[in-house]
């Protein structure tokens, strides 16, 4: 139960200290919010279990054979990106971490691609640190109910800045942490950032220096750009209208851009030598057509529609649950007291609907702006859900005064997801939705709201509080089984034939054939991968594509045929395969089990290997490089399959040793008779700059700070 004790350590860290040094908050709220987040995760939590589609990986080969063993069913195929790419990226960052090593290169994938400057893996975020402490299983479920936590406290403590009462400000907490957008992208690196998002809004508001600077850092470190750009968005348009002054924030904004820029320089740094950047400008998004934006309305506003996958799922639904809906509906119609805040979060709130949606024509005048000409826009439907969370908690406060006008919404909003229903039914149907579904989604969203208009109505003592257990109920319901719980046995188990890989000093790389044994899942078992499923990617390495993959523009490279020579000089030595695979030449069989068969490369190049000249090499793997005790017996042209980043430094015996390229893709180096060490090191200047800037405002705003006390 590590993930359980940490997170409550941690949660009750951070409500304490807020207590302490921002506002009181009162004891019954102080719990609340500390459980609220138990409703997703606590099956987890309190068994042991790991909160993440870790069922996944059994649906290929070599984990597919032993799913049974396991009780294994695959719960959900969407969380796919989750297991093939953020679970990865975070296992590799914290081994190089608990390494004693900077997070530089990520040698488990792709011939070795930029870890710390590819941002997703958040190795720099407090919270991906904290969580080094416990199982790297158990710190999947520490993340989840973390990443809720932090969505919800600090809604809670924005709603209170707007003077909503601690109950309403609950119910606005609630409606955030547990959105579908954040539900769905609760593992993704988007939902941690826009976590921060009601921090960066008590900031802007509150106009204090320190606390600004602290969401926008944790914002950055969070690990996702594209948020970041609309979280900044959201929080200067939240400061013009309500006439905060701009220096401080302009002088916050600049400290947190130098104390990041750890992470910052060596992300734009990279990003010339990507081949997404260029991918992104030659296919624009295009603003969706009357159909799309129907499924995103529906999905919205009807719980059941488009679910499990159909073809009219959606991807980041807006919904916040009928009640907030209600409530936000309320929050409209008051007058007083609060109307600038209510008018700006209502306007908020259509117009990211409008952009999360894809409508035109805001979608296409936005895709025109600097930034957001290469940003995946619809990421605003996080803004909706937030804006509808704070409309809902004001209105929380104004349906207890006046309940009459809650009740008549609310019986308004019943008729009509009632008449919807009725209408989509048939479609939702024929897609595949199943009856049964549609009615218990249905149930879910229309009987608390009637019982939330029930009590208001007849003025029931603490109707707000019973109103908060009625959305974590709704919510808990529509929502609150996207992510499995699932046993923490079946957590990428050593099958037999990933256990017959040997693991030696002389580094190799191992493929899967087709579907099988999915990219990136290698850093789990310590493997490296020439295949990956990345944000990014090295435009050399992607032009090397059609000689040894098959290049799919929206997930990984798959490997169909062994007997291309290029694996070979790629140091690809080992594949998994179905068992029915027959080896081509050059192949064999290494081990057969169960419907997997692993196979050995025979003419498998080393990883660095002379190509011109003689002698002998031999190679293993150091911090964030290789190291090469190199016999040469005349000068030599080596080849390393590693991909050429700028940031790749070679040393010949302590002597810088100039780099070039083999391969179109791979390095290349010029050694010269005699024995000698060659260290290959990816140090990226950015990095190094970087990281002296952040150092430097570190001990900058550390002075400031002291001098000011």
């Amino acid at each position: 139960m590590s993930a359980l004790i940490l997170y409550l350590a941690v949660a009750a860290a951070i409500v304490l200290a807020w207590h302490r040094f921002i506002r009181p908050i009162g004891t019954a709220a102080m719990i609340a919010m500390i459980a609220m987040p138990l409703c997703f995760t606590g099956r987890a939590m309190f068994t042991g279990r790991v909160y993440a589609p870790v069922d996944l990986p059994f649906v290929s080969a070599p984990l597919k054979d032993y799913a049974p063993d396991y009780g294994i069913a695959p719960h959900n195929a969407a969380l796919l990106d989750v297991f093939e790419e953020m679970i990865p990226w975070r296992f590799a960052a914290r081994e190089a971490i608990t390494r004693g090593r900077w997070p530089l290169l990520n040698q488990h994938q792709l011939c070795g691609s930029p870890l710390a400057g590819a941002v997703q893996s958040a190795p720099y975020d407090p919270f991906r640190l904290i969580v080094m402490l416990i199982p790297f299983a158990a710190s999947l479920t520490f993340g989840a109910a973390i990443t809720l936590f932090l969505a919800g406290f600090f809604t809670f403590a924005f709603a209170r800045e707007l003077g909503c009462s601690e109950e309403a400000s609950l119910i606005g907490a609630a409606a955030f942490m547990f959105c579908g957008a954040m539900a769905f992208f609760l593992e993704w690196m988007q939902g941690a950032a826009f976590a921060f998002l009601p921090l960066v809004m008590v900031a802007v508001r509150r106009g204090t220096f320190l606390l600004l600077t602290i969401a926008l850092v944790l914002t950055v470190f969070a690990g996702h750009p594209e948020s970041l750009c609309f979280i900044v968005t959201t929080g200067i348009a939240y400061g013009l209208v309500s006439g905060r002054r701009i220096g401080i924030p302009l002088a916050a904004g600049v400290f947190a851009l130098l104390i990041t820029a750890i992470q910052l320089l060596p992300f734009f740094a990279v990003l010339p030598e990507m081949y997404e950047p260029g991918l992104r400008r030659d296919h624009p998004r295009v603003s969706a057509d009357a159909k799309q934006i129907a499924i995103h309305a529906g999905s919205m506003f009807l719980p059941f529609y488009g679910r499990e996958q159909t073809a009219l799922w959606d991807v980041q639904p807006g919904r916040v649950g009928a009640i907030a809906f209600a409530l936000a509906a309320t929050a409209v119609g008051r007058r007083r007291p609060r109307r600038r805040e209510t008018i700006f979060f209502a306007t908020l709130a259509v117009v990211t609907t409008l952009i999360g949606w894809d409508a035109p024509p805001l979608a296409d005048l936005l895709r025109k702006l600097p930034l957001f000409d290469l940003a995946i826009n619809n990421r605003f439907i996080f803004v909706a859900c937030f804006a509808f969370a704070i409309l809902a908690a004001i209105g929380a406060d104004a349906a207890r005064e006046r309940p009459s006008i809650f009740a008549a919404i609310a019986v308004a909003l019943i008729i009509a997801l009632a008449i919807a229903t009725r209408h989509t039914w048939p479609a939702q149907v024929a897609a595949g939705v199943r009856a049964p579904m549609i009615k218990t989604m249905l149930l879910a969203d229309l009987l608390p709201l009637a019982c939330a208009a029930l009590l208001l109505a007849l003025r029931v003592p603490r109707a707000t509080i019973l109103i908060l257990g009625l959305v974590l109920v709704q919510r808990t319901m529509e929502d609150g089984a996207i992510y499995p719980s699932v046993d923490r046995r079946a957590f990428y188990p050593r099958v037999p034939i990933l256990a017959a890989i040997p693991h030696s000093d002389e580094p190799f790389r191992v493929v899967g054939l087709g579907d099988a044994f999915p990219p990136d899942t290698a850093a789990i078992y310590g493997l490296e991968d020439p295949r990956g499923y990345e944000a990014i990617t090295s435009k050399l390495l992607v032009e090397t594509y059609p000689h040894w993959c098959t290049p799919w523009r929206l997930a990984y490279n798959r490997v169909d045929d062994l007997s291309r020579p290029f694996l070979s000089l790629m140091n690809v030595r080992y594949a998994i395969a179905t068992a029915d695979t027959k080896p081509p030449d050059g192949w064999s069989v290494a081990m057969r089990d169960r419907n997997t068969v692993l196979l050995e490369n025979l003419r498998a190049k080393p990883r660095a290997f002379i190509e011109n000249g003689a002698g002998t090499l031999r190679t293993r793997h150091a911090p964030n490089g290789l190291v090469i005790d190199a016999d040469i017996q005349q000068a030599s042209s080596v080849v390393v399959s590693q991909v050429a980043l700028n940031g790749w430094r070679a040393t010949l015996d302590d002597h810088s040793l100039p780099l070039a390229r083999a391969h179109h893709a791979f390095l290349q180096l010029n050694v010269p008779a005699g024995r000698h060490r060659v260290r290959l090191t990816y140090m990226p200047r950015a990095f190094v700059i970087g990281r002296a800037i952040s150092l430097a405002a570190l001990l900058l705003l550390a002075l400031i700070l002291l001098r000011r006390r």
